[in-house]
């Protein structure tokens, strides 16, 4: 057998080895996975990450004060009884956000 055809021998095998574990990881680990909705809930209330989308309405400074009060104080940033001059502003694009999730 020449070289080259070795060569695709062994990569077809190979193809073939990482196709099979593919499936059975598919049907030993992933099948039947379900999500644990309340605590993804929990992690996106509690990430300041989300106050990246209510920049371009509180603006930068703002947003990261809000940002800074929320890890401050472990509370949700949507939480919107953490106060500010942009309560109502606030309260406005949570409901945007919350919609957008």
């Amino acid at each position: 057998m020449p070289l080259s055809l070795w060569y695709f021998y062994c990569m077809f095998e190979s193809i073939d080895i990482l196709a099979s574990a593919v499936q059975t990881f598919v049907d030993n680990c992933v099948t039947g996975i379900t999500a644990n909705v309340a605590r993804c809930q929990e992690l996106v209330d509690h990430s300041v990450g989300v106050v990246t989308a209510l920049c371009p309405y509180l603006g930068y400074k703002k947003s990261a004060e809000l940002a800074k009060k929320a890890l401050q104080s472990n509370k949700s940033v949507r939480d919107p009884n953490s106060g500010g001059k942009d309560t109502y502003r606030k309260k406005k694009w949570m409901k945007f956000l919350i919609l957008s999730i």
